[in-house]
């Protein structure tokens, strides 16, 4: 007999947890009806949570992330706005310019795809974050051999490498695939 899972939004039933601006739980637990496939449950939850949470900016992810799903284009545009309006190069504004270089990469939008994959790692930089920059760049240089531009990903692996050259990189095999030296500096 197959047993069903709870409704994510029962934990929400009662709860007095606090959460502050960037605390992770309530994002945690919109996402983790999201990744079982929940999608109105996901919207409910996120709905419930936004209004016992109105501060809280982790909801940002998942909005981009439902709008995605439901093919919701203006949802997904109204949080890079947001993200756009911040004029801050924090994480959250970092990793909403990753989702919208992910959705433009996905549908094939190279021009879209870079601008938004250029504000992340500008971001990251601009923050004084030189291993995030590295991983963004390591990112786009991912996407930019998927999308086939090869030259573009070597370019990109090469400049991910210099930005941070202690960073743990062998996790990321796209850097140093080919180069057996490249991947000893890794370590």
């Amino acid at each position: 007999m197959a047993r069903s899972l709870p409704r994510c939004s029962g934990a929400l039933d009662g709860g007095t947890g606090a959460a502050t601006k960037r605390s992770a739980w309530p994002a945690n637990l919109a996402a983790s009806c999201r990744s079982i496939g929940r999608y109105a449950e996901a919207d409910d939850t996120l709905r419930k949570l936004q209004e016992k949470f109105p501060h809280f900016e982790g909801f940002r992810y998942d909005e981009y992330m439902l709008g995605f799903v439901h093919g919701d284009q203006a949802r997904m545009e109204q949080q890079v706005a947001w993200a756009e309006a911040q004029g801050s190069s924090d994480d959250v504004v970092q990793i909403m310019y990753s989702y919208a270089a992910d959705t433009d990469a996905y549908h094939g939008r190279v021009r879209g795809f870079r601008e938004y994959s250029d504000k992340t790692i500008d971001g990251a930089k601009n923050a004084g974050e030189a291993e995030a920059s590295a991983l963004w760049l390591a990112k786009k240089s991912h996407w930019e051999a998927e999308l086939g531009y090869t030259d573009a990903a070597r370019r990109e692996a090469k400049s991910a490498l210099a930005r941070a050259p202690h960073t743990r990189c062998e996790k990321h095999g796209w850097l140093g695939a080919g180069s057996r030296r490249r991947q000893q500096t890794c370590r």
